[in-house]
């Protein structure tokens, strides 16, 4: 059983020890966390002191956990089975990606509560942690005050190379010719924070724009007619890629569909003692791994992209 996993199942531990010890004893949230994270850092430094430290959050590494089951990411070769969130699926093609790059020891995946999800970047300032696990949108990383202390990884996905949908309720009337004049005159919701969306929806033309607070809320106005489509990446793991929350079914607006103008990577914390040769690592096994294929089954998996729709026209 690789390194990785040992910490995935000690973590697992620590998390539900710790909400067990914390519910006992009346301990605050703040003394926990700290709790927490003092006795993994002091684990991983008795058994990997030279190890590379990624911040991952807590629910990403338990589900990566459960995604794994015991094997090494090196035994993954079919991202399509057990539904695997794209989460997981970065931090799976991050390790893979990483060794086949040259990185010889396994990275120490660090446990992040979702409180401290929001500091992750002041966290990384401090030396000992390399990286987060998760991908960023190019767009994203711009606007940060971090960038100069960034490493900025080639792209696990290309500008261009995320295809989305627009996601109608069961049984539209849709007409069977989907003209660029048909599609301006819908009216489309989506959350107010999600610029690129946004500005994806606004270079198609749609004039009619509502904006929400979140997720659930667009797809409710879907579903009950209130907005005739929101944007959705594609679900290959169901046949007619349908989205489905609870009871509610969505379905793509067939044979048309849009592109990201944006670009998804890793970063790298620059003052981390040994980031340049991680970059150098992981810029290598990005290309070997897009060369043999892995990448695009990844995207597949993400739904960044999709085999059925390799022929739809694109709108923007």
């Amino acid at each position: 059983m690789s390194q990785v996993i040992y910490l995935l199942l000690f973590t697992d531990f620590v998390l539900g020890f710790g909400r067990e010890v914390r519910h006992r004893m009346n301990i605050k949230t703040s003394g926990y966390r700290a709790l927490f994270f003092l006795t993994v850092l002091f684990f991983t430094s008795l058994t990997h002191a030279k190890s590379l430290t990624i911040l991952t959050p807590e629910d990403v590494l338990k589900n990566l956990t459960h995604y794994l089951q015991g094997r090494d990411v090196d035994d993954i070769h079919d991202f399509s089975t057990q539904e695997p969130r794209r989460s997981v699926i970065e931090v799976v093609v991050l390790l893979k990606a990483l060794k086949a790059g040259g990185l010889a020891s396994p990275p120490i995946l660090i446990p992040l509560s979702s409180d401290d999800d929001s500091r992750a970047g002041m966290i990384l300032k401090q030396k000992e942690y390399l990286m987060p696990s998760g991908g960023y949108w190019l767009s994203t990383l711009q606007h940060t005050k971090n960038t100069a202390s960034q490493l900025i990884s080639a792209p696990y996905v290309s500008a261009g190379e995320y295809e989305v949908g627009l996601y109608t309720r069961v049984n539209y009337p849709f007409p069977g010719n989907i003209s660029d004049e048909f599609v301006r005159s819908l009216s489309a919701v989506c959350n107010k924070d999600w610029h690129q969306d946004i500005q994806v929806l606004r270079s198609i033309g749609i004039k009619d724009l509502h904006l929400v607070h979140s997720h659930t809320i667009m797809v409710k106005m879907v579903a009950f007619g209130r907005a005739d489509f929101m944007l959705s990446s594609f679900k290959n793991i169901h046949s007619d890629l349908s989205y489905r929350e609870g009871n509610l079914i969505l379905t793509p607006i067939p044979n048309v569909k849009v592109i990201f103008p944006d670009s998804r990577h890793w970063y790298i914390n620059r003052d981390h003692p040994q980031a340049h040769q991680v970059f150098q690592y992981l810029q290598i096994g990005l290309k070997k791994l897009r060369e043999n294929g892995v990448l695009e089954q990844a995207h597949i998996a993400s739904g960044f992209s999709s085999p059925k729709t390799r022929d739809w026209r694109i709108l923007n």
